[in-house]
């Protein structure tokens, strides 16, 4: 049995005053009996999980209305699966488009695709890769990543692409070079070893592929290091080096910019895990030029890549920065023309500069480029605009092409270079997602709108606002019925708060990992909160909740919840509180700092120990630039004033605590959530872990779990509604 142990008690509401050397000893006072619990694989850490897994799927569907939550969890699943599945379903290629399809007759999913016409699909869908198929015949447990067949495959004719198999649903991928038109694997064709991997094309006989290879080319974060020029015919290892990371840098994308003869690879190169990336062109000789652009900039998936008769390399500045002897603010956008017969200093050009007050919006999906225009989401007082620029003689043009209303959320993906068309995404915590084509300054001509998962109209959206603990205001979504029912309504809440993302409103059917529907036809609400380490502000408003800063957004989460309670929307005992990977450090950092708050917490797939004395978290090396550095002392004080497993503490009552992790998740790994519940449990607590044994970062989920998700939905039924 673990013993019980004793920890250094520290108050989380009143400023530390500790030295470094009392600091150091508190972080690894005790904890050493929970280390052989950390190996994701171990035979006795997997036993120990599956028996509190086993007892906790039997605890929380043992109730009769499981039953009924688990058919609601499936058909939500069905509805909410339709076309479009995923924030990037579709890809424009040519005169082509494609489409992932994931449901639950096809877990693993499909990519179909249809002749593009005037009024967007022009034909009927052709399936051209069946995962499931692919599965039972290779006796394989693939998935596909979030997959953007646009800069997958190689244009102009968009035949050729390398399709990344997802391992166990881990970062690890097998990419395969694949025939879209032929509808197969090339037998003769690039073929990857598992590995974490970064490709894009240069010619049909010629890749930019990075590996992180054990034993070689591998960062301390365990992303590739080495950047090889690999020519069709040759083994990998013969694949030439043009690049090789610094040995502190968090990682690097690739992509390419062009079409054809012209067309350059660009490596991102981040510095650090959140803010510097330095950009560079790669010739088709594998010559390795910097853009100068400016590396305080978003993350890297944001790169403009225009082709045809134009050829851009776009990053968006997240810091006022000085280009070419002028001052810009932050969230400014500059293009670097790889064409341009000038020095390379002198090729770089403004796109938008964003006026004081409006933001550019999630830098992963707010950004789409086509053959000759940029589309870019901004946001201005949570409400959301689409623009376009045009590159000209005399400099780009920037439009307006649509004004959402407040809440509505806009996504852009899958544009091609070989037209001049994106994809466009719309949804709503009640509108279920839609999806048109862009075509040039012409917006929108619709392509699907996914079925309605549940009547909505019993319900809306407000817009408030909390007043955290230093006085900053805080905004938050709050979904709830327009007619509530006397007293106090049960609330769900949740929050990010990291790597200055900007998590948009999604429909209500995607969200509690498919079960909020149950949840919210029970009479319950959801109140999401875009708290500091976000970007809901701008990267100031990121930095205000990072490093020694991070305090701040849990305060923030406490503000709101206390907002919900001032004002006599809900009790303590009728409220909850939930949140994913950096979210999930989140709840269960907030469940030990403010557990009068809160009767439940459910915390995802979180990093609970910023000490661990043996690290398996995949990543968590590279989020010290986020974090903090636990060798450094000051930063270790403010990092063990919520670091969730030395903050528990004897006798204290907690919320009910269900922690949810997977066997196969690389990038946190299921270490920290066995060892967060092993403790809680020597304190003589009763706390609840749901472990997967696949699924990864993303257990779990509705299609593939349904068991889970009613778990997690009865998990908050049972405490919050009863």
């Amino acid at each position: 049995m673990l013993r019980a142990i004793s920890v250094i008690v520290i108050s989380s509401l009143s400023p530390i005053a500790q030295s470094a050397q009392t600091v150091r000893a508190t972080a690894s006072t005790g904890d050493q009996a929970y280390e052989w619990l950390e190996a994701p694989h171990d035979p006795a850490a997997i036993a120990w999980a599956a028996t509190r897994a086993a007892s906790t799927l039997e605890t929380l569907l043992a109730d009769p209305e499981a039953a009924v939550v688990l058919k609601e969890v499936r058909d939500t699943a069905k509805l909410a699966s339709s076309p479009p599945p995923f924030v990037q379903p579709y890809s424009v290629l040519g005169d082509t488009i494609a489409r992932f399809v994931k449901d639950s007759d096809h877990p693993a999913g499909l990519i179909q695709t249809a002749p593009r016409g005037p009024k967007g699909v022009g034909g009927p869908w052709r399936t051209v890769l069946d995962v499931d198929a692919l599965n039972a015949r290779e006796g394989q447990a693939y998935g596909l990543p979030v997959l953007n067949l646009s800069t997958a495959c190689l244009p102009p004719e968009y035949r050729r692409c390398l399709i990344p198999l997802g391992i166990g649903g881990s970062e690890i991928t097998q990419v395969r070079e694949f025939d879209l038109r032929a509808a197969s694997f090339l037998d003769e064709g690039f073929h990857f070893a598992p590995a974490k991997t970064e490709v894009t094309w240069l010619d049909e006989n010629t890749l930019l592929v990075a590996q992180a290879v054990p034993g070689g080319d591998t960062l301390e974060s365990g992303f590739p290091s080495k950047v090889r020029l690999w020519k069709r015919g040759t083994p990998y290892s013969e694949a030439r080096p043009v690049f090789t990371a610094g040995p502190k840098d968090a990682f690097f994308r690739l992509t390419a910019v062009g079409i054809g003869k012209d067309r350059e690879g660009v490596i991102s190169a981040a510095r650090d895990v959140e803010t510097h990336f330095e950009t560079f062109v790669v010739a088709k000789d594998g010559t390795v030029t910097p853009t100068n652009l400016p590396t305080a900039a978003e993350y890297p998936g944001n790169l403009g890549l225009s082709g045809g008769t134009t050829r851009y390399v776009v990053v968006c500045a997240v810091d006022p920065v000085t280009v070419n002897g002028r001052r810009y603010p932050q969230g400014s956008v500059f293009a670097y023309d790889t064409w341009a017969a000038t020095p390379p200093n002198q090729r770089i050009s403004l796109v938008y500069a964003a006026p004081k007050g409006t933001y550019l919006d999630n830098a992963q999906f707010g950004f789409a480029f086509s053959g000759s225009h940029i589309y870019m989401v901004t946001r201005r007082n949570l409400a959301r605009s689409l623009m376009v620029a045009t590159p000209g003689a005399s400099g780009w043009k920037v439009k307006t092409l649509l004004r959402l209303s407040p809440g509505d959320a806009i996504s852009l993906w899958g544009g091609s270079l070989a037209s001049d068309a994106v994809v466009m995404g719309q949804e709503s915590y009640l509108k279920p997602a839609s999806i048109s084509l862009i075509e040039g300054e012409r917006c929108c001509v619709p392509i699907s709108t996914s079925p309605a998962a549940f009547d909505a109209s019993k319900f809306l959206t407000e817009i408030r606002t909390a007043k955290s603990r230093d006085g900053t205001w805080v905004d938050y979504y709050l979904v709830r019925l327009r007619n509530p029912k006397p007293g106090p309504t049960p609330t769900i809440l949740s929050a990010y708060g990291g790597g200055g993302g900007v998590i948009a409103p999604a429909y209500a059917a995607k969200l509690l990992d498919g079960a909020l529907v149950s949840w919210l036809n029970r009479g319950g609400a959801y109140a999401f909160a875009g708290i500091r380490g976000g970007g809901e502000n701008g990267r100031a408003w990121y930095r205000a909740g990072t490093l020694r800063n991070k305090p701040n957004g849990l305060d923030d989460v406490a503000a709101v919840a206390e907002d919900l309670i001032k004002s006599g929307f809900t009790t303590p005992e009728r409220l909850g509180l939930t949140g994913r990977s950096y979210g999930g450090l989140m709840a269960a950092a907030v469940a030990v700092r403010r557990p009068d708050l809160f009767a439940a917490v459910l915390d995802g797939v979180p990093v609970t120990d910023l000490f661990p004395a043996k690290n398996s978290v995949g990543q968590l090396s590279t989020l010290k630039g986020a974090l903090g550095d636990p060798d450094d002392p000051e930063d270790r004080a403010v990092m063990l004033s919520y670091s969730p497993l030395q903050n528990i503490r004897q006798g204290v009552h907690y919320p009910r605590i269900l922690t949810v992790c997977s066997t196969s998740d690389d990038r946190v790994g299921p270490g920290p959530a066995r060892r967060f519940t092993a403790k809680l449990e020597a304190m003589g607590l009763n706390p609840l872990l749901m472990e997967g044994p696949t699924g990864g970062h993303l257990f779990p989920k509705a299609s593939t779990d349904p068991d889970a998700v009613t778990a997690e939905a009865m998990f908050f039924i049972e405490t919050l509604m009863r």
